[in-house]
């Protein structure tokens, strides 16, 4: 397999670094939780372009099963990948034969998911643990039955029939003012995406009238925030397996199951990064366009294009902000003024209270080529200047099952972070209408 090592080599196919390889098969209504115990997350350090190389052919080893929760990209940036009790062994002897330095980052990943289930509510705050999607709609019409500023609204329905509820919150429902599109739960196992989307609600809606800032801020643009885009993956990862990413759709041809909705928008549909394979977790889809949730949410987008003047799509982890593109690694024509507003997000992020840090930049450059994505669709489709994507904490500690007892302090730093992006956009929205 490796450049330095006697193996037996395997072929690198041109996307295939991106490739995701969560098993996705057909599964009935009857399938039990899929369970992890002794399945570990091995953090690998590439030291060259060599290292990253067969890090990228690691996914094509016969007998081996990889998820790998952060790619392969450059020299110097760690790569995360979750294997079984026995692909640990085989990927330990992989490693050490090509002399590519690791470490045991999660030991016994199903001793953290019921870290992150058993966590209970033990105070009044609703975000102080994770919830369903019942139990977040069921949240959803609570504000929407108690608030006058707020319209809760089904966009569209999902494969499974689930309704995409998006919350719209306008202090003066006669005028309609720039809009700021934010959406959360692209990816299912992402679980901190949702629950810091929710608390950004709950923020608004309790300070309107009472905080300067967020009453200000209210008063010059328009939200719609869409807490759970992919429905029916998110309610599969709490009920049949914990680490799935993809939507439940049928792929005609295949028992596996799903569509990555986050590589099936039609802007350079189906280039590098999206597989074509339907059991990858990163499958493109059978078309661009081609899935439900997709189809409902263009439709809500293309309404209202002529007055998005800002656009979020939250994610976790590795703690980024990002601007596109994510498909290609030349700089946007509003390269310089992104990068103005994400200098000024991740300062404000900084001194929420938490010291963290986010990078920011290109996806492309900070973590791998992809294509068919939401965020470089809404800028190079839609038109939407001010398209951001943020990957939300940790660095990889906890990775995609970060404790309950960080959403509160994540999404604090989330909501101080959206406060400056609408800030800094207001302000040049309000000095064009003049």
């Amino acid at each position: 397999m490796c450049d330095r090592c006697p193996m037996s080599t395997v072929p690198i196919f041109a996307v295939g670094f991106l490739l995701l390889t969560i098993s996705a098969t057909s599964e009935d209504s009857t399938t039990r939780m899929k369970l992890y115990w002794g399945y570990k997350l091995v953090r690998a350090f590439p030291r060259s372009q060599a290292d990253v190389k067969n890090l990228f052919r690691i996914k094509h080893v016969d007998n081996l099963t990889v998820d790998m929760w952060r790619l392969p990209s450059r020299p110097g940036s760690s790569v995360d990948m979750a294997v079984s009790p026995r692909d640990f062994l085989k990927l330990k002897r992989l490693l050490s034969s090509c002399t590519i330095a690791y470490k045991v980052q999660i030991s016994d990943i199903q001793a953290v998911i019921n870290r992150q289930n058993d966590e209970r509510n033990d105070s009044f705050s609703w975000h102080r643990t994770y919830h369903t999607f019942e139990q977040i709609v069921s949240h959803m019409k609570h504000i929407n039955q108690t608030t006058k500023i707020v319209d809760m609204k089904s966009i569209g329905k999902s494969f499974e029939n689930r309704d995409l509820f998006i919350m719209q919150i306008h202090a003066d429902k006669q005028t309609k003012k720039p809009l700021v599109f934010i959406n959360c739960g692209i990816h299912a196992r992402e679980w901190i995406s949702p629950a810091t989307c929710m608390y950004v609600i709950d923020q608004i809606v309790s300070l309107y009238g009472k905080d300067t800032y967020v009453t200000d801020m209210l008063n010059k643009v328009d939200l719609t925030i869409l807490p759970v885009l992919n429905v029916d993956g998110y309610v599969y990862s709490w009920s049949k397996e914990r680490l799935w990413r993809k939507n439940r759709s049928f792929n005609k041809g295949s028992n596996c199951i799903g569509t990555d909705l986050n590589r099936n928008w039609q802007f350079k549909w189906g280039g590098v990064g999206a597989s074509e394979d339907p059991c990858a977790g990163d499958y493109r889809g059978a078309s661009p366009m081609s899935e439900k949730e997709v189809q409902s949410i263009n439709r809500f987008l293309k309404s209202e294009v002529r007055r998005i003047a800002g656009y979020l799509d939250v994610h976790s982890y590795s703690q980024l902000w990002m601007i596109p593109w994510a498909c290609d690694t030349t700089k946007v024509k509003d390269y310089d003024e992104l990068i103005r507003v994400s200098e000024a997000v991740t300062k404000s992020i900084k001194s929420a209270g938490f010291n963290t840090k986010y990078e920011f930049g290109a996806p492309s450059r900070l973590l791998y080529l992809c294509t068919g994505t939401l965020q470089d669709y809404v800028y190079g489709s839609l038109g939407v200047k001010y398209s951001f994507t943020v990957e939300l904490r940790d660095k990889g500690h906890f990775g995609f099952l970060l404790p309950s007892e960080y959403i509160e302090p994540t999404a604090k730093e989330l909501f101080e972070g959206l406060k400056t992006m609408i800030k800094e956009i207001s302000v040049l929205t309000m000095k064009q209408q003049q």
